[in-house]
Order: C-alpha cells, then sequence, then structure tokens
C-alpha cells in the first residue's frame, strides 16, 4: 500500500522567507510547492496536490500540474553532494518545474533548461552557481527532439473508409551520457569540478579555460561548450581521445558555497594546455589533463587501472553490456 506524508515544502525547506533573495527581473512564481512524499525505489518521491507555476521573463507560464510528481532527476545526482539536494536547496522550486517539463518533453530541451535557469535565478540562486547547474544539466541531463514524420491512418469520416498519409509529430529522447560507467563518472566528476573552480576564480565571468582561451560564462557560450563536451562524453571513442576534455580537476570537493576556486586565485593560463609538465607545475595541484589511453594520469588521478579502462570502452561501444 503507498503511504503518503503531506507536507508544505516552502515551510519545511526554506524556514526563512525567500522572497528578500529573489529576483523579480528573472520571472516570478506562484504560491508555494505543496505536496504529499510518495514511497519509491530507490528514494522517495514527491507529488504535487496543487498547481505550481512559473513565470519566466519572457512571461511564458510554466505550470507544473497537481498530481505531477518528482524526485529531482532531471539534475544529474552525481553532483548533488556538491550543488546540494534539490530537496533540500534553494533551488526546489526550479526543479520542480525542471522535472515535470522534462518528462512531459511538450516544450524543448533547450527551453527548458533555459526556464530552470531562470527559475533558480528568481529564486535567489547566485548566478554562478545557476551558470554551473545549467552547464551540467545541458552536459549530463535529459535531451529530446520533436521530428516529423508520415503515418498512414485509417479515415472513416467520410462514411467510407480509406488510409491516408498524415504528418504526426514525435518527441525522441536523445542519448545522455553513461553516467553509469565508471570511468564516465569519473571525468564528468573531473570536468565538473574544473568548471566550479573556474566559475568561483572568476566570479562567474569565466565558464572553461581552453587551449585557445577562456571561455566566457554567458549563455550562448554555455549551450556551445555543454553540446561540445556532451557529445564527446556520448562518444563511443571517448577512452581514445581524453585530452579533447581539456582542463580537468582531481579534487574531493564539499559543498559549492565552500569552494574556493583555483588555488591563489589564479585561472590556470589555457595557452599551457598542450603542456602537460606546465600543467602539473601550476599552482593549484589539482589541475591536470589527459593525453592518452595509457596516460598515467588515468591512475595518478582518477584511480583507474587498465582493466577498468577496457571495461568501460566495452560499455561504451556496447550500452546494452552491463
Amino acid at each position: 500500500m503507498m503511504r503518503y506524508h503531506s507536507i508544505l515544502i516552502g515551510i519545511l525547506v526554506f524556514g526563512t522567507p525567500v522572497a528578500a533573495q529573489a529576483d523579480s527581473s528573472w520571472g516570478r512564481f506562484e504560491g508555494d510547492v505543496r505536496g504529499v512524499w510518495v514511497e519509491a525505489e530507490p528514494r522517495p518521491k514527491f507529488k504535487l496536490t496543487d498547481d505550481f507555476i512559473y513565470h519566466d521573463p519572457s512571461n511564458m507560464q510554466w505550470t507544473a500540474p497537481s498530481g505531477a510528481i518528482v524526485d529531482g532527476a532531471s539534475i544529474p545526482r552525481l553532483f548533488w553532494s556538491v550543488i546540494g539536494n534539490p530537496f533540500g536547496g534553494r533551488y526546489w522550486k526550479a526543479s520542480v518545474i525542471h522535472d515535470h517539463y522534462c518528462d512531459a518533453k511538450t516544450r524543448s530541451d533547450k527551453a527548458t533548461h533555459r526556464s530552470f535557469y531562470y527559475a533558480m535565478l528568481a529564486d535567489g540562486v547566485p548566478v554562478a552557481k545557476a551558470d554551473l547547474m545549467y552547464w551540467a544539466v545541458r552536459t549530463f541531463g535529459p535531451a529530446w527532439k520533436t521530428v516529423t514524420r508520415v503515418v498512414v491512418k485509417r479515415d472513416c469520416s467520410s462514411g467510407t473508409c480509406k488510409d491516408v498519409r498524415v504528418n504526426e509529430k514525435q518527441t525522441l529522447a536523445l542519448k545522455s551520457p553513461d553516467l553509469g560507467n565508471p570511468v564516465v563518472e569519473k571525468l564528468a566528476i573531473a570536468k565538473f569540478n574544473a568548471i566550479l573552480k573556474t566559475l568561483k576564480t572568476s566570479d562567474g565571468e569565466v565558464l572553461d579555460i581552453g587551449a585557445m582561451g577562456n571561455v566566457s560564462s554567458g549563455l550562448d557560450s554555455i549551450d556551445a561548450n555543454s553540446q561540445n563536451y556532451r557529445e564527446i562524453f556520448n562518444s563511443d571513442d571517448l577512452m581514445n581521445r581524453p585530452g579533447s576534455l581539456g582542463l580537468l580537476s582531481d579534487e574531493d570537493l564539499s559543498s559549492y558555497e565552500d569552494v574556493p576556486g583555483w588555488k591563489d586565485g589564479q585561472l590556470p593560463d589555457g595557452a599551457q594546455l598542450n603542456d602537460p609538465a606546465t600543467v602539473e607545475a601550476s599552482p593549484d595541484s589539482s589541475a591536470f589533463i589527459l593525453r592518452a589511453p595509457g596516460d598515467a594520469q588515468f591512475g595518478d588521478r582518477l584511480d583507474i587501472d587498465q582493466q577498468m579502462l577496457n571495461e568501460a570502452q566495452i560499455q561504451l561501444q556496447n550500452p546494452q553490456a552491463d
């Protein structure tokens, strides 16, 4: 028997009024998130008992309807320990809207992820943290596309039945990086760490550091950067070109708020990324790059041995293989 536990998230999670730190220029919410916990595996889910509405900066309405069930899964769980659990963080309201539309897929994935970004800012999430989370969902989160296909349907409306061809829109889920693959998981964390440290060091001005220079943190720039890494992480030859992931960090990070950034407040020099020795000699000892499948850094930095690499490669080339 399914058990329910009534709860008012606005009081339980936020405790103090959130409006003081909210920024209405990024949109507005209507009411609080209300619902009941539903027992589920591997963790409880939350069922809305009232519509919850967000109006984005263009005044487009995003509604998570009463009865919708959310669990924060649209934000990669791998990063919760750093960015915070969606059920207990300031981005809870944004995640409710995001979860629903990632499940419903009634709007484009880009628009859905952008609404998540704007909703975070509307609820007081710092811009640099919102940039990081937007990058994370664009790189590792759900993605889909709508295609138009010609299908044959039986039409009997005129009294005589006949086959007619009609255009029908279908939504197709796109492949996401396999964070269940232990090597992909470790590489994803190392890249996420480097992005986080770069954003913190630059006060949100710089997202990533490449051989051609710094990558800014504007939304269009984040879109391009994340889609590039998404393609790399989805590639079945990821292990053969680890250098394409650029600057990485093996620092064991705690919560977002406690991460100071790169050591001494200095961004690594992108022009030096082609010289592993120079990167290794940088002030921040957590900075590193990978050059080839046999790079010693796999073992030294990521605790990945050759057997793990081989098994991960098999998984990437045969997604259904265990």
